[in-house]
């Protein structure tokens, strides 16, 4: 195992307990014999107040004042005690030292194998509830006297190993857990005399809860090319507020009242798309994305999001958010009508689109006759067609343009009839 070591100058020696633990290994020469495995964890960079050089392992047998230290190097976490007796239990203190001194000493007992009981067998978890976890186990195959309790330590990966509580029953349950949080639990047994091995690590995820934060970073983009659709993407839940696996979004979204004053629902209804996290399409890290169909054109949506966990249960909504659909394609022109007449000129007014979908750009009025045909444009509601034959039938209808990206003109009024006025007549053709 490799330790990192960060160079400074220390300001004091190391101001924390390393973390001990110990194993017995049997001794290849004596069966009266064993050799102990002290283990520790090195300490961070704060905790050391400088750089690490090395480790001092002070052992003294129970029941006497003589004491042995030894040092270990600063590139190890462990030191094998060899020979020691199987049936004495020993007293061991561990320190760390860099050049302004130790570290306070950790200490514990290596016990008398003739009483120390071995560990518990067949340790299981089960989450039971979003902050609790029930531990079942069996007793150590060699229980060497009277087992008094067995003691529960567990951590997650932001914790320290700690001492839940105790039992005298094969069973456990460890409450005030967080919401779907990975913890490692050990189990114990003690004897009159003391503690003896830990049970393996067992590993068990709390239940799901439901979502403590929203989505964040919403946006909403109009699509130029579906002006019935509005695209919107953002972020699942800050990683401490998801409670669980996020397994999709509760999309609510509404048409907006009139955007200048506040943000509000037009007519106080709103709809909601569930969209499954699973088929949200990914762009960028974890940002999903999903699209809106079937809107109206041209108009102002306000949008805002749920998650939810298994549970079912949607937490916090997200702040509101809207954008504008693209401009579409407008209906046709309203009650097209003449205004005046003349010989050579033909006034026309019409109202404007139903349905406008955007903003109208222009209007494009076509006449027609049997000899005669053309086209005018206007940005407003009235045109004048000029240059018209006297006393001549024209067909007149009106069209309504948009800046929509496809389809920017809508459909023709209804066609109009107009005839102009009897003219002056032309010159005579002479026949000689």
């Amino acid at each position: 195992m490799s330790i990192c070591t960060c160079f400074f100058f220390p300001v004091s020696a190391p101001i924390s307990h390393l973390e001990i633990s110990y194993e017995n290994v049997d001794n290849p020469d004596e069966s009266s014999k064993r050799d102990v495995t002290v283990h520790w964890k090195p300490l961070g960079v704060r905790e050391m107040k400088g750089e690490v050089l090395g480790y001092t392992i002070t052992m003294s047998k129970e029941g006497e004042n003589i004491k042995i230290s030894v040092n270990a190097s600063a590139n190890t976490t462990s030191h094998v005690l060899q020979g020691l007796e199987k049936y004495a239990s020993y007293n061991i203190q561990v320190v760390t030292f860099n050049s302004a001194g130790s570290s306070p000493p950790s200490s514990l007992t290596i016990l008398d194998l003739a009483q120390a009981p071995s560990e518990p067998l067949q340790v299981s978890a089960v989450a039971i509830d979003k902050d609790s976890i029930l531990l079942r186990w069996k007793p150590p195959e060699y229980p060497r006297g009277s087992i008094t309790e067995y003691r529960i330590y567990w951590r997650s990966s932001s914790s320290e190993l700690s001492l839940d509580g105790s039992t005298q029953e094969l069973l456990y349950e460890v409450e005030g857990l967080e919401e779907y949080v990975l913890y490692e639990f050990y189990v114990q047994a003690y004897t009159a005399v003391g503690g003896g091995g830990r049970s393996q690590a067992v590993f068990q995820y709390t239940k799901e809860g439901v979502p403590s934060g929203p989505p964040k970073h919403i946006q909403i983009m109009s699509v130029d090319k579906e002006p019935s659709s509005l695209q919107v993407t953002w972020q699942p839940p800050c990683s401490d507020d998801r409670n669980g696996i996020i397994r999709g979004y509760i999309l609510h979204f509404c048409e907006a009242e009139n955007m200048s004053t506040s943000v509000s629902c037009r007519d106080n209804s709103t709809l909601t798309q569930n969209v499954s996290a699973v088929v949200t399409t990914q762009l960028v890290s974890d940002e999903v994305t999903t699209q809106l169909e079937n809107l109206k054109p041209f108009t102002p949506y306000i949008i805002w999001l749920a998650a939810y966990t298994g549970v079912g249960v949607p937490g916090p909504n997200s702040t509101m958010t809207w954008n504008r659909t693209a401009q579409g394609t407008p209906s046709a022109p309203l009650e097209v009508f003449v205004t005046s007449q003349s010989s050579t000129e033909v006034g026309l007014e019409w109202q404007e689109p139903w349905r406008l979908n955007g903003i109208i750009k222009e209007y494009r009025v076509n006449y027609k006759s049997d000899n005669h045909d053309g086209s005018y444009s206007s940005d407003q509601t009235r045109i004048v067609l000029k240059e018209l034959l006297g006393y001549t039938n024209y067909t007149i209808k009106v069209q309504a343009c948009t800046s929509a990206v496809t389809a920017p003109c809508g459909d023709f009024s209804s066609e109009i009839y107009a005839k102009t006025l009897i003219g002056v007549p032309g010159k005579p053709i002479l026949q000689v």
